[in-house]
């Protein structure tokens, strides 16, 4: 294992690395002893550092992380890697607020019984509710899960869908 060993020497800290005979010496320059800037020598090389400009770099790296994100990749993301609580946690959310793609995924969640007991009434109206929402495939998964149910499991859905109304968006 490597150890750094500091020594203090007046403005400037020496740093040997234990066994390889390098050393890094970080202090103030005779040129730059006015405060405008900080020296580097590291292994037997010389050069400026500022260290501003190490600072600055590390801020804007830690201000890249993005402020907000999609629910909707989120809840994709969640179902890829095999999280279903939480993609079915994330499409509910956004199926609530009328988000057809949203609506999609979550009548697929329950038409498989993933993240959710299988009830392939939830599944046809949620997919009936992605297709009058203008996703395509949820036009297509409700008359596929239509052929999985008896004709009179197929009037209960149409008869949620049709009351069904988005709620509004919470604030967080």
């Amino acid at each position: 294992m490597r150890h750094l060993a500091p020594a203090i020497e007046g403005a400037s800290a020496r740093f040997n690395h234990v066994g390889a005979g390098n050393s890094v010496v970080i202090g103030r320059s005779p040129a730059l002893r006015s405060g405008r800037g900080m020296q580097c020598k590291a292994m037997g090389g010389s050069g400026t550092l500022l260290i501003f400009r190490m600072a600055f770099f590390i801020l804007m790296l830690g201000l890249s992380v993005p402020v907000a994100t999609d629910p909707y990749k989120d809840a994709q993301a969640a179902y890829d890697r095999g999280d279903h609580g939480a993609a079915l946690r994330l499409n509910k959310s956004l199926s609530d607020q009328g988000h057809a793609d949203a609506q999609n995924n979550l009548g697929r969640m329950f038409d498989i019984g993933q993240g959710v007991r299988q009830n392939y009434v939830q599944a046809r109206m949620w997919f009936n509710l992605a297709g009058a929402g203008g996703n395509s495939d949820g036009n297509k998964n409700r008359d596929v899960v239509a052929g999985k149910m008896t004709p009179a499991q197929i009037a209960e859905p149409q008869r949620l869908a049709t009351v069904w109304k988005p709620k509004p968006t919470q604030p967080r």
